[in-house]
């Protein structure tokens, strides 16, 4: 239960960084509805949605969640390959990432995650390092198992420590894509 709350936080901190409109803080900072307004006149205050509201404890898990990374980021495990080396593997190969980010490994029983994602077409790809092989193939179980919707459209790659989830859009299997890498981590 505590691993879906951190899973659910996980996705409401990514969609709420994602709102970078100059309205979000005005909105954040909006009174209660029934308060008294003092905005100045002539402006038009926008209530907070109420999915984007504060929840009892929200600020608390967002704070353990951002020590669990850290803790993650401090006590990796070293073992080859590393979250860098397959991602340098994939860019050699020709697959550019708009972006990377490091997610929580405590989710999915990993000891160190990392999320790189196309915009343009889908893809996201999960690296995540694990103590032993062990506990690597456990880790793939996990997420089978836990987010079976998702990994619907994963492929699972385990090289020694380390898994590797290819995610796609469930219309496009992005059949090419996927034989590009998996012929990069067959080189690792």
């Amino acid at each position: 239960m505590r691993t879906l709350t951190i899973a659910i936080v996980i996705l409401a901190a990514i969609a709420g960084c994602k709102d970078k409109s100059p309205s979000a803080p005005a909105q954040a900072q909006s009174p209660a509805s029934g308060a008294t307004s003092t905005a100045p006149s002539g402006v038009t205050e926008q209530p907070v949605p109420m999915d984007q509201q504060p929840t009892a404890g929200g600020t608390e898990n967002l704070e353990q969640m951002f020590k669990q990374l850290e803790v993650e980021k401090a006590n990796r495990p070293g073992l080859a390959p590393t979250v860098e080396t397959v991602l340098a593997a994939l860019d050699t190969a020709g697959i550019k990432f708009d972006e990377s980010k490091q997610v929580l490994g405590l989710t999915v029983g990993a000891k160190y995650c990392m999320r790189a994602g196309v915009n343009a077409n889908g893809l996201n790809v999960v690296v995540c390092e694990h103590g032993t092989a062990k506990e690597a193939e456990d880790g793939v179980e996990l997420i089978k198992t836990k987010f079976a919707q998702l990994a619907k459209t994963s492929t699972f790659t385990i090289r020694g420590t380390t898994t590797i989830q290819v995610m796609g859009r469930p219309n496009d299997p992005m059949t090419d894509v996927r034989r590009t890498i998996d012929e990069a981590l067959a080189k690792l």
